[in-house]
């Protein structure tokens, strides 16, 4: 075990969906099968079973939840058994309760439940609310909790038998989207969202710990008094405290997809990738912790930052990181150039007032204009941007310091299925007016989008994926000077701005980069020829993507729609030209 970390393969050649403790030893849940790893080797257990979850009692049983309604059950581990269950969804969650019911949730919400030990089943009554993915069920207090992977939690007091929504009350907080908890702890953790809740045993009532604002937790495990989890299938963080949170610095492959994890019996770290490639990475802690202190580097200087405003220190922080970090110097130049301060939007609950920025509800003209038209049908409006009020929040040198964008797409484009990846977009720019009136236009659209308020603050933009154009012709260079993709990609990726920012689909911005995460629009104005077989070719492309400025960024549940233009018409204030490309998710 080198410093620390040992890469396994995977027993089955194929994805790890699930790891869990059982008898000293580590289950796994693949496709191909169930194995157990006992700290020197795999071992086949269960070859028929395309493991999808695992749970383990304490007199030594395993159950196995697999596609298309199939539960595998051991005793020890030997022999094996499948169950026969009047169910043909898959199994995504299995429970045995205290009082010895067995349980299972399923892809499409429904629960059965056996108390033969699985020989009959007879389906619950849950709420009609309850039809999605069940990822997990708990036990608290005598009482189960059922959590859908959407939107939902229902709670069982009689066993499993009958269910009901479980809502909550506490300091008005909202029903979580999603609820995690960890395994066979006595602490009764659960994981919401982006963060740690405990549950009061009698009244269950939530009580929140932060890990991060709007990032997902997708498996937990507890280590002594140290909380480990996955965050956003990419990273893993740990806390002592369950307040403060610091991200293990593991060296892995970007491509590597952090899907669970499990505490061995010597208390070293088993985590599983969700790919055929990835395998799993087996982390002795105390050693990992005494060889990255040792391998730590002394930092540069600390950058000057004195005389610059806001916006130039934030910029000028960013790139110091990079020059303080083990970037090849070929590239450094390249990946310094990526770094700008852009504009990020953030939805508010608040009912926007007059002129204010927003999406959706109609526009608030400043003076009067025709309603923008396309092909005879009047445009749908999409929001507006009042730039005082984004000039005093987050100032962009390159627009206006006042008046009002306002943002419209083709009404048919999004009647008619989105069936290509190019939306006629309209952008409408008004210069503030003497006395500053609304003028009431009647809205000619038959659809309109519900009216968010929306505000903005700094951030620091990088592209934050793989797919995103100009990391695409990265990566080429470095394969062109026959660098290491993956290890510079690990250093550009361990920046701060991918755990301090909400990155991803939470960082819509303005003179941003895109969202990438299924492509990037970009590529539409450069006919997807993205190769390059040249440093010159790599030049004029970087060149191309970065005269690309993204003006607005409007989603809604199928994908994300982004308003381009060129450095020259941004110059001119020649909002004209603006281009529109949709990108689904």
């Amino acid at each position: 075990m080198k410093d620390g970390i040992l890469k396994l393969e995977s027993p089955s050649g194929s994805g790890i969906h699930q790891i869990r403790e059982w008898k000293n030893q580590l289950l796994t849940a693949t496709f191909k099968g169930v194995y157990s790893w006992n700290g020197q080797k795999w071992k086949r257990m269960a070859a028929k079973a395309k493991g999808q979850t695992i749970t383990t009692t304490d007199t030594g049983e395993i159950f196995v939840g697999a596609v298309n309604g199939q539960i595998y059950h051991s005793q020890f581990g030997e022999t094996w058994q499948k169950l026969i269950v009047p169910i043909d969804e898959d199994v995504c969650a299995i429970k045995k309760t205290s009082l010895g019911t067995l349980l299972v949730g399923t892809k499409y919400g429904k629960i059965y439940r056996s108390v033969d030990n699985g020989q009959t089943f007879m389906k619950s009554e849950t709420p009609d609310t309850a039809w999605y993915i069940v990822s997990r069920i708990i036990e608290d207090n005598n009482a189960l909790i059922s959590i859908n992977a959407q939107e939902i939690a229902i709670i069982s007091q009689d066993d499993g038998l009958t269910w009901e929504e479980l809502h909550y009350f506490s300091n008005n907080a909202e029903i979580p989207q999603k609820l995690y908890s960890t395994q066979r702890t006595s602490s009764h953790i659960q994981l919401i969202d982006g963060g740690l809740i405990t549950f009061n045993n009698k009244n269950f009532i939530p009580q929140g710990l932060s890990i991060n604002e709007n990032k997902n937790v997708t498996d937990v495990c507890l280590i002594d008094e140290t909380l480990y989890a996955i965050i956003d299938l990419s990273a893993i963080h740990y806390t002592t405290d369950l307040k403060k949170w610091k991200k293990l610095p593991l060296k892995v492959s970007r491509k590597f997809y952090f899907k669970t994890i499990c505490a061995t019996a010597d208390g070293e770290l088993m985590i599983g990738g969700g790919n055929s490639e990835d395998g799993c990475i087996l982390v002795d802690l105390q050693q990992y912790s005494t060889s990255t202190k040792k391998g730590q580097k002394k930092k540069s200087t600390k950058i000057t930052t004195k005389g610059l405003n806001q916006q130039e220190k934030k910029q000028a922080i960013a790139i110091q990181y990079f020059r303080n970090e083990d970037f090849n110097p070929d590239i450094l130049f390249d990946i310094e150039r990526l770094v700008v301060v852009s504009s990020r939007i953030k939805t508010l609950k608040k009912k926007p007032l007059v002129f204010e920025s927003k999406y959706g509800g109609s526009p608030d003209f400043l003076s009067y204009i025709e309603w923008p038209i396309q092909q005879g049908v009047p445009m749908l409006f999409l929001g507006q941007v009042n730039l005082e009020e984004l000039n005093t929040l987050a100032p962009q040198k390159k627009l206006p310091a006042k008046g009002i964008l306002y943002f419209f797409a083709d009404t048919e484009y999004f009647e008619t299925g989105k069936d290509t990846e190019i939306c006629p977009v309209k952008v409408v720019y008004q210069k503030e007016t003497k006395n500053n009136e609304k003028i009431d236009i009647k809205i000619p659209s038959s659809k309109t989008i519900d009216t968010q308020k929306i505000k903005f603050q700094y951030q620091i933009s990088l592209p934050d994926s793989r797919n995103s154009l100009e990391l695409q012709l990265l990566e080429q260079k470095m394969e062109l000077l026959k660098l290491p993709v993956n290890e510079n990609f690990d250093v550009y990726f361990s920046h701060p701005i991918f755990e301090n920012e909400n990155y991803g689909f939470d960082s819509r911005g303005i003179l941003a980069y895109p969202v990438s995460i299924e492509g990037d629009p970009k590529e539409y104005k450069m006919n997807y020829d993205v190769d390059i077989d040249s440093h010159e070719a790599f030049e004029e492309k970087m060149k191309m993507a970065q005269d690309q400025n993204l003006l607005f960024e409007w989603n809604d549940d199928d994908g994300d729609l982004s308003f381009f233009i060129t450095n020259s018409d941004l110059e001119k204030l020649n909002f004209n030209k603006v281009w529109g490309v949709y990108i689904g998710t």
